[in-house]
């Protein structure tokens, strides 16, 4: 997938999730990243897309392309870097580090 898939994947992975949890720092953290609010398709927090790229140009990524795995653990420090600008998301993070029900739940939805 490219990044910007990647960016749509996550998104929606964490929405499923926050629609489970009710976390409120996720809550306002896809408030942020949702690129659907806006006619043209810009993201409510317009650095949220130059975040996420710039995880990507930091780490293993050199042709703008992902995958699974490499948007699972992109998604990881994404988040981390949220965490680093004051988003509390802290548990969140050791939750799809620690919790294999997620990473399965991740998996089954590149299945369908």
């Amino acid at each position: 997938m490219t990044v910007k898939e990647g960016y749509l994947k996550i998104f929606h992975f964490l929405d499923n999730y926050y629609q489970k949890t009710k976390h409120d720092e996720l809550g306002g953290l896809l408030g942020d990243m949702d690129n659907n609010i806006w006619s043209d398709g810009s993201t409510n927090d317009p650095a949220m897309p130059g975040d996420w790229e710039g995880v990507q140009e930091k780490h293993v990524i050199t042709d703008n392309s992902l995958n699974s795995e490499q948007c699972y653990q992109a998604m990881i420090r994404f988040l981390t870097e949220e965490l680093r600008q004051g988003i509390w998301v802290e548990d969140i993070i050791n939750e799809l580090i620690n919790n294999p029900e997620l990473k399965t739940l991740w998996n089954e939805k590149d299945r369908r």
